[in-house]
């Protein structure tokens, strides 16, 4: 879904959120919106189908990982 603008040189990135699901909700108040390859033309054709793929991901596909300090 990217596509390299080199008028500038520049490089630049967005990241849409949307309410948090029950697992992201103790730590957040937002979770990105994650938008999964079948979706994905989907979401750049359609406005009203993009505010419906922009929904809080399934709490049962997300898992804690415990960060090692290094």
């Amino acid at each position: 879904m990217y596509t390299p603008n080199d008028i500038k040189g520049e490089v630049s990135a967005s990241i849409i959120t949307c309410e948090p699901n029950k697992f992201m909700k103790v730590v957040h108040n937002r979770m990105p919106a994650i938008i999964t390859p079948k979706d994905a033309d989907r979401f750049l054709a359609d406005e009203d189908a993009a505010r419906q793929i922009c929904e809080p991901l399934d709490d049962s596909i997300i898992m804690e990982i415990e960060k090692a300090n290094i």
